[in-house]
């Protein structure tokens, strides 16, 4: 039994149950690692209502073993050995407990207590290196580190530059070309898709039409273009890798012929489609600082709470490496929506999205009971008269979330709804998102044992995935 600050026989009203301790355990014993215990309180209270004691944290911890990654006798074992190895030319590289060690955390840390690395050196003392401290001379890089210094800081220059001078030119004041935009990411996602359901052909030629858009879109300079094509890239990144360089590279050649061989476009493409195929790991990072950068010089243009400010932020969340917690996805993702309802309104569009990916975030994690909660929370929010592809997005998720829960009638009847608002659009960068919504309703009529149904309706999306195809070539 859980007891408030560990006086026996006193149970917590409204406190964190056992069950919600093991329910959060790999995420409070991740937090721990790289926060106080304060912080750790502080988050999850303010985040996810887990409201607990210190003391109850320290006896959960003890129990469980859980230790902090800055231990101080690790840090000095680090610097010591650091040092040691240094005098004869190597250099070195750590894990603790399994973990790759960040040198400036090792150096921020003694900063902290006010004691300079130098004199933890000195002060040597003869104990052996603690066993969860492992020492190896580090594998050379792919990229020599110059290079990579270089090639990012040229990113993020020329990306700047760009901004600021599309902004200065008055490019952006009027923006075009979101029709072509929408068609592209619809077209890549469904590839997307695709490519999960094994049906590479079809995803090939949904790829050949967003390939098809490329011209119109670099011809159009919009706002969100650089933003867009990252996005798209990153979004293969875990499963087709190779598809996002390659759409880097096709974005670069085309921007040589559209925009002129010396547009900032052309060169960031370049430079990280390189970087993409010699360490996928260092894209993804610079992608992210890439996308950081943007969303600063949007601030700084055009203020915190402005479209294409917030816009970026939540791209920043979304393009987060796919190995981050999901539950530190949803914690920023819901103070990104404290900052909407803030700052601009509870029923503004980007609330909404901003929404809309908490509730896919809360899908993510399996609790299909949140997660549908906050979908009907917010398609109740909507206009009634509302066709738009966040409505679209919650119904299906919705779906989803009934199909995960055990009521697959309810799940069928939700989705073909979608599919009928979808239907009624005539937007051609919606053609994807139909084939999408089809395809999956065909898998689930196929599960359920009605392969008439799921025939017809095939027959109908290839249908349609003909009348949207485009030859690139």
């Amino acid at each position: 039994m859980d007891t408030l600050d560990g006086i026996p026989g006193t149970q917590p009203v409204g406190w964190a149950s056992s069950e919600d301790w093991t329910k959060h355990r790999a995420l409070l014993t991740r937090l721990y690692e790289e926060f106080t215990l304060k912080k750790v309180k502080e988050i999850m209270e303010d985040d996810l209502g887990f409201k607990a004691t210190e003391n109850m944290y320290k006896k959960r911890f003890k129990q469980w073993n859980a230790r902090k990654y800055n231990e101080e006798s690790e840090m000095k074992a680090i610097v010591r050995k650091r040092a040691e190895r240094a005098k004869v030319g190597k250099d070195s590289a750590f894990k603790v407990r399994g973990r790759d060690v960040d040198i400036q955390e090792v150096s921020r840390y003694w900063e902290r207590k006010g004691i300079p690395v130098d004199e933890v050196v000195t002060r040597r003392a003869m104990s052996p290196t603690p066993e969860a401290v492992k020492c190896f001379t580090p594998l050379q890089s792919p990229l020599r580190t110059p290079e990579v210094l270089a090639t990012t800081e040229r990113i993020l220059v020329t990306l700047q530059n760009y901004i600021r001078g599309s902004f200065d030119a008055g490019k952006w004041r009027h923006p075009r070309g979101a029709e072509s935009l929408s068609l592209y990411y619809d077209q890549c996602n469904l590839a997307r898709y695709l490519f999960n359901c094994n049906r590479c052909l079809e995803a090939w030629q949904a790829l050949n039409s967003a390939f098809a858009c490329i011209n119109t879109i670099l011809r159009a300079e919009h706002v969100d273009t650089f933003r867009s094509i990252l996005h798209t890239s990153m979004m293969f990144q875990i499963s087709k890798p190779e598809i996002g360089f390659a759409m880097l590279r096709q974005v670069s050649a085309m921007a040589e012929v559209v925009l002129g061989s010396s547009h900032p476009l052309k060169f960031v493409c370049t430079w990280l489609a390189s970087l993409g195929q010699k360490n996928k790991d260092l894209y993804q990072d610079i992608s992210s600082i890439s996308l950081q950068k943007a969303a600063e010089c949007f601030e700084q243009i055009l203020g915190p709470t402005h479209a294409e400010t917030i816009c970026c932020g939540l791209f920043l969340i979304r393009d987060m490496k796919a190995d981050i917690d999901l539950k530190i996805k949803e914690r920023k993702l819901r103070q990104l929506l404290r900052d909407c309802e803030t700052s601009l309104s509870e029923l503004t569009n980007w609330t909404f999205l901003v929404r809309r990916d908490l509730a896919l975030n809360l899908y993510m994690q399996r609790n299909f009971v949140l997660a549908r909660e906050e979908f009907q929370c917010l398609l109740s929010r909507l206009p009634s008269s509302d066709r738009s592809s966040l409505k679209a997005d919650s119904l299906y998720y919705s779906a989803f979330c009934q199909y995960e829960l055990g009521d697959t009638q309810g799940a069928v009847a939700t989705l073909r709804k979608t599919i009928d608002l979808v239907l009624s659009g005539h937007l051609e960068s919606e053609h994807g998102t139909k084939c999408m919504l089809m395809l999956t309703l065909e898998n689930w009529l196929s599960e359920l044992g009605e392969f008439d149904s799921a025939a017809q309706l095939q027959e109908t999306r290839l249908k349609l995935q003909d009348s949207m195809r485009v030859e690139y070539l």
